[in-house]
């Protein structure tokens, strides 16, 4: 879990921490029976989402601070962004 941790927050360990904190606080709600099955898969979901947004956002400042292409920007980012995607769940199972 730690080193899912470091990878979802690039080492960053301000953000590592906020992220073991909200999985640990939820973990522990969800082990003190305050919520069901479902709503910590409900959770999860919703950390899951915030995570793709904050992914999604870093990578089109980075393409834009890059030039990255200079000449089709908006088709870069929309390619690099759809190759994400679809190597995200590699990535979430360990599966590289």
């Amino acid at each position: 879990m730690l080193g899912e941790s470091r990878r979802a927050t690039g080492n960053n360990i301000a953000r590592e921490r906020l992220f073991s904190e909200r999985v640990a606080e939820l973990m522990n709600r969800y082990a003190n029976e305050q919520l069901t099955t479902a709503q910590a898969i409900a959770e999860l979901i919703e950390m899951a989402k915030d995570i793709r947004a904050k992914l999604r956002s870093s990578i089109k400042r980075l393409l834009v601070r890059h030039g990255y292409p200079p000449d089709q920007q908006p088709a870069a980012i929309k390619l690099v962004i759809e190759q994400m995607e679809q190597l995200a769940p590699h990535y979430a199972d360990g599966d590289r």
